[in-house]
């Protein structure tokens, strides 16, 4: 789960995609590591 005062996202991954899911929301939402 990530949160914050306007937005919260809920998802469900395999342990094997943790890095290319992190790596997907980053990308699609501008985000830095």
């Amino acid at each position: 789960q990530s949160s914050d005062s306007h937005n919260t996202i809920w998802c469900l991954i395999e342990e094997e995609n943790t890095n290319k899911a992190l790596a997907a929301l980053h990308e699609e939402f501008k985000l830095h590591m």
